[in-house]
C-alpha cells in the first residue's frame, strides 16, 4: 500500500472524475499520485489536470529560465508522452 493512502480504505475503480488543480508541479512522488488516480478511476472514468503558466525563478533550473514557452511546452508534451506510453504498457 503506498504510504499517500496507508489510512484509506482501498477502493479500486470507484470513481467517474478526478481532478487536480494547478498542484501537479508541487507533487514531490507524481508517479505515485497518478498510479493511485488509475487505480481509484472507473474504467471510464477521466482525469482532469490543470497546469499553472508562473515561473517562479528562485525554483526553476536554467534550462527553464533560458528557452522559450514553446521550446517548453515541447520539452513537456515529450516527457509527458513518454511517461503516459510507459503508464499504460
Amino acid at each position: 500500500m503506498s504510504p499517500c493512502t496507508a489510512s484509506q480504505p482501498r477502493i479500486t475503480s470507484r470513481f467517474d472524475v478526478v481532478t487536480n488543480c494547478v498542484s501537479v508541479d508541487y507533487l514531490t512522488r507524481p508517479l505515485e499520485v497518478f498510479q493511485e488516480i488509475r487505480r481509484v478511476l472507473r474504467p471510464s472514468g477521466i482525469a482532469i489536470m490543470s497546469f499553472s503558466n508562473r515561473c517562479f525563478p528562485s525554483k526553476a533550473i536554467n534550462l527553464w529560465l533560458n528557452t522559450s514557452d514553446w521550446v517548453r511546452f515541447q520539452k513537456e508534451q515529450d516527457r509527458r508522452e513518454a511517461t503516459f506510453y510507459e503508464w499504460y504498457r
